[in-house]
């Protein structure tokens, strides 16, 4: 049914519940789940829902799964994970029954083609994929869960300060997903209630793990979200005055967990990978001779950045 996740909005089904999860979320959050918060945020309301939306959808959706007692021990192979994850969180996703059932939405796809992502890429302004590639890299120098959400209060700060008030959506869309994110995801490690991979070593029961400061939180300690940096940042912004639809929080929530059950495992060999092929996308092997026609360092930079984000070297030839 489902093999991979995508980003792509259809036309959407709204969030029905956004603004009662919303206000939900904030009550719950006066427990373990401010704990790590040292520094409140400013965001534009619409963005506030956006990432609260994406928040909630973690939970309610990581719910349903430890529900259904899914069990990934037997998968190996980290490909066949990604497809079964994905198929399962789409299946499993609360708001994606209510809009099927509604028959708003069709089946979807999450992860990016390489083509879309070009085109998306391309429509992106110098200033606003500076701040993306800052994001990516305040994330990955984050030593914890608390020092990335000191750093993305920092970073919303000067977004709103340099970045023409047009081109600032997304960019604070990226901000929003990730500090509520990050929140909700140490909450429900602390409850004893993150989903167990084999990439994780998370073994699930409701009791309640260690502090983040101790390295007891396999999730929450994760701090590199390149994919889900990418698939808000070339995606399309909430429309402005509506609240944040179905599809979209189901999609950014999937990545974002991928990410995290993920992350130990994967970093370090996608990078290696990705670093290669674009050596040899440089050096001509993959693609023509750079300033000969072909591609050079612009193009084989874009195909790097997607890569990392999705895990494969697909970029397009040039003609």
């Amino acid at each position: 049914m489902m093999k991979n996740l995508i980003f792509i909005v259809f036309s959407i089904a709204l969030l029905t519940q956004s603004c009662s999860q919303s206000d939900d979320f904030v009550d719950r959050q006066s427990g373990v789940e401010k704990e790590i918060v040292k520094e409140e945020i400013d965001f534009p309301k619409q963005v506030e829902a956006y990432g609260k939306a994406v928040a909630k959808e973690i939970e309610t959706t990581i719910g349903k799964l430890n529900d259904l007692n899914i069990d990934y021990s037997e998968i190996v192979d980290l490909k066949d994970f990604r497809e079964k994850f994905y198929e399962d969180w789409y299946n499993a996703s609360p708001a994606m029954a209510r809009s099927r059932a509604a028959g708003e939405v069709q089946p979807i796809e999450m992860t990016m083609s390489a083509t879309e992502f070009m085109e998306r890429y391309n429509s992106l302004t110098d200033i606003q994929l500076e701040f993306i590639r800052k994001i990516i890299s305040e994330c990955e120098k984050s030593k914890s869960s608390q020092d990335l959400l000191s750093k993305l209060v920092a970073l919303n700060n000067e977004i709103r300060a340099q970045v023409p008030e047009i081109e600032q959506e997304r960019l604070l869309n990226v901000i929003a997903v990730l500090y509520y994110g990050i929140q909700k995801v140490s909450y429900l490690e602390r409850q004893g209630l993150m989903l167990s991979t084999p990439y994780n070593n998370i073994k699930l029961s409701k009791v309640k793990t260690r502090s983040i400061e101790d390295g007891g939180n396999v999730g929450a300690g994760c701090t590199k979200f390149l994919a889900t940096v990418w698939t808000i940042a070339v995606g399309e912004p909430t429309p402005i005055g509506e609240i944040v639809a179905s599809v979209v929080t189901v999609v950014v929530a999937g990545v974002y967990m991928y990410e995290v059950v993920t992350c130990a495992s994967q970093q370090n060999s996608t990078t290696d990978y990705c670093n290669r092929k674009y050596n040899e996308c440089m050096d001509g092997k993959d693609y023509s001779q750079p300033n000969s026609g072909g591609w050079g360092y612009s193009e084989c930079r874009r195909c790097h950045e997607y890569c990392l984000a999705q895990g494969v070297w697909d970029c397009p030839r040039p003609n």
